[in-house]
């Protein structure tokens, strides 16, 4: 197992908390906590730049990329309207330069689950942003960006199948408009379909197993979904190349936008059943952190990859 982290992985200040509930600096508390507890035994690896904004434009409009240089457009996307008065360079250092670094830090972990059958990137996930334009806190949509560069270097082919496991309380939206038309990309979303983004009845055909719960989800009824929408992906499985494990823990009772009443031990049951199922078979994963609007939430991010740490290690 590596753990693929930047320092620079950090969105926004403790100022913008006051507006938005991400915990700015989730990536580098989560590296701490890994840091005390495993020591010389934690194995992560560092992305040497981020990615540059030629090279997004293997999965973005190049006019979106530049609106992106606007801050307006930045204040739509995290919704936080004061921001659109904000100077372009804070805008920059606060969103734009950990996106990036984001980015590169999801392909660096999609590389090293091919090479050592599991990366846990502790940043990205950045599902809703499409091709044309952000959205959800979401600029760049690393997930297409590391299933496409990984194909444009031949470490994966085109006809190679790639599981897609969405457990972010949020429909991954950007990644089904993505890869609705891409048979090779066989994905499962458990979401809350009471909250953003709402559900279109005319994307059902976008995600091969979906599955909508409602708000207030407990432990044994959200496991239980995740059990059997995990098994049924599985089972339609043919030799995939790649899992992506999108692990928001924004599915945590205490999350201030999920919904969700799953408990801390609940997030790592999650967490354990999908590593546990694929590691057993040998499907190389690199598991995102993705959303997560509470406190603990490095904390959980760090089970996370103790999970990881222990499964792997255990072989």
């Amino acid at each position: 197992m590596q753990i693929v982290y930047h320092q620079n992985l950090i969105f926004g200040s403790a100022l913008l908390n006051r507006f938005h509930p991400f915990q700015f600096d989730r990536a580098r508390a989560a590296f701490r906590i890994l840091r005390e507890d495993l020591g010389s035994k934690l194995e992560w690896k560092t992305p040497d730049k981020p990615v540059t904004w030629a090279q997004l434009e293997l999965v973005h409009d190049s006019s979106y990329l530049k609106d992106l240089q606007r801050s307006s457009t930045i204040a739509h996307i995290v919704e936080v309207p004061f921001l659109a008065f904000s100077p372009k360079a804070l805008t920059k250092r606060w969103f734009l330069d950990p996106a990036r670094w984001s980015v590169a830090c999801s392909l660096l972990a999609g590389e090293c689950a091919l090479e050592c059958g599991l990366g846990i990137s502790l940043g990205g996930g950045f599902h809703h942003a499409k091709r044309q334009g952000g959205e959800g806190f979401c600029f760049l949509n690393d997930i297409a960006y590391l299933l496409e560069s990984l194909r444009a270097t031949g470490k994966l082919t085109l006809n190679q199948q790639v599981l897609y496991i969405d457990l972010d309380v949020h429909q991954g939206n950007g990644v089904s408009a993505y890869y609705h038309n891409d048979p090779t990309v066989r994905s499962l979303d458990v979401y809350n379909e009471d909250i953003y983004p709402v559900w279109r009845s005319d994307l059902r055909s976008t995600v091969e197993v979906p599955v909508p719960l409602r708000s207030g989800c407990t432990d044994e009824t959200y496991l239980q979904a995740t059990r059997e929408g995990l098994e049924h992906l599985l089972q339609g499985a043919q030799d995939p190349a790649l899992a992506v494990f999108n692990a928001g823990n924004d599915i945590f009772l205490e999350d201030a936008l999920g919904g969700f009443r799953v408990s801390a031990h609940g997030v790592a049951q999650r967490d354990k059943i999908v590593l546990e199922a694929l590691i057993e078979r040998d499907i190389p994963t690199v598991v995102l952190a993705s959303g997560g609007y509470s406190q603990k939430s490095s904390q959980l991010l760090a089970e996370l990859c103790r999970i990881g740490y222990e499964l792997t290690h255990s072989k």
